[in-house]
């Protein structure tokens, strides 16, 4: 074989491979949570997140001027539900959904501080990390909304 033709078989490969890797991507953009996160960069972390090809419903996000939060869900149950501002009492949990054997979580928020008020579910059969994920968000969100003008 020629130099030339090896040269230029060994291009087409390259080409041929990257083409294939920018197509599908191995795997979701990574998060870099931080406190100091304005409201922008909240709702579109959790919209990523929510957006996530592996879960069963596809969720999405809406973080409004008054710090109100949209969430809805869609899949085999569209629900849409509107919390409001985080203020004291606001508290989000993450548990381990008992009837899955592949450990998937659930995050959940409760805007009284009452263990009578009722729980809101902002993602289900979510995996330990995205679940962290959004119950740190969560937890962070009265941080955010306390803040006086956001950002």
């Amino acid at each position: 074989m020629s130099r030339a033709f090896s040269a230029a078989a060994a291009c087409a490969l390259v080409m041929v491979l990257t083409g294939c890797a920018d197509g599908y991507p191995s795997q979701d953009e990574p998060l870099a949570l931080a406190f100091g996160m304005d409201r922008t960069q909240v709702h579109l972390a959790l919209n990523q997140i929510g957006e996530h090809r592996y879960l069963e419903h596809r969720w999405q996000y809406r973080l409004d001027e008054t710090c109100r939060l949209r969430v809805e869900s869609r899949g085999l149950d569209n629900r849409s539900v509107e919390l409001s501002k985080p203020g004291p009492g606001w508290s989000a949990t993450m548990k381990v959904e008992a009837d899955t054997e592949t450990g998937m979580h659930t995050v959940s928020v409760r805007q009284e501080d009452s263990a009578s008020a009722p729980e809101t579910t902002v993602i289900a059969g979510a995996n330990w990390s995205d679940a962290s994920q959004i119950k740190w968000l969560m937890d962070y969100l009265p941080v955010l909304c306390g803040q006086g003008p956001l950002r």
